[in-house]
């Protein structure tokens, strides 16, 4: 947890919510990716998992498992309400880059 809360204190602040949400929600890269606000619950505080994105393109998921609804842990819910101020009016997608369009997570790798 100490390792957790390091990376957060240095990762940009520009995606600090993806990394709450993917340490403590335990979503895949390609479900955050594609993760939409339709399927995001702030009052059953739940984020339903109905898609991923697999080399810039929407999927359903794999196995019938992998369609799940995730409870928002506190920390989850409090980054999804800052996330949430930040793209919901500019874009269907929860996660957004620079250019507004859907996250990828190479992206995310070269540039957090």
């Amino acid at each position: 947890m100490d390792e957790v809360n390091k990376f957060l204190e240095c990762v940009l602040p520009f995606y600090k919510e993806f990394f709450v949400v993917a340490f403590f929600a335990g979503m895949r890269a390609g479900e955050m990716s594609s993760l939409k606000w339709k399927n995001v619950d702030f009052d059953r505080k739940i984020i339903k998992v109905v898609e991923t994105r697999v080399e810039g393109e929407e999927k359903s998921p794999k196995t019938n498992s992998s369609y799940r609804d995730i409870d928002m842990l506190p920390m989850v819910y409090d980054a999804m309400k800052k996330q949430e101020l930040k793209t919901r009016l500019r874009n269907k997608y929860v996660f957004l880059n620079h250019d507004d369009e859907p996250i990828e997570i190479e992206t995310v790798r070269k540039n957090a």
